[in-house]
């Protein structure tokens, strides 16, 4: 969670009511013990580096509800690899014209990826 504003604390009550594990990234560790009060599990001070660096690779989720500026490529690097798999139909390059019929019908769960070994070369 980014934030712990008027819709950031409603995120770290709600993520905590669901059983998840709430992490509060705010500029400054003032509203800490409001936030752990909330139930946010860790507090982390975003404006130092070192924070960052510590937690990089460490979520499968981030809220960000922050209307400010922030630098997104640094809370981008906080997110676990492959934490999130969307569901997928998987095609061969010979089914891309039925899966775009496909689309223009609403036929569609999710997304189409291709089968990049049904691929030939020329």
């Amino acid at each position: 969670m980014v934030g712990l504003g008027g819709l950031g604390h409603m995120a770290v009550k709600i993520a905590h009511a669901l059983g998840a594990e709430v992490t509060v990234l705010s500029q400054t560790l003032g509203k800490e013990a409001e936030g752990r009060r909330l139930g946010a599990d860790h507090y982390h001070e975003a404006s130092d580096p070192e924070t960052l660096r510590a937690q990089r690779g460490s979520f499968d989720l981030i809220i960000n509800t922050v209307s400010a500026k922030l630098p997104l490529d640094s809370y981008l690097g906080l997110l676990r690899r492959d934490g999130f798999a969307a569901d997928v139909e998987v095609i061969g390059v010979d089914q891309v014209d039925e899966a775009d019929e496909r689309v223009l019908r609403s036929d569609v769960r999710f997304r189409f990826v291709i089968d990049i070994a049904t691929l030939t070369t020329a």
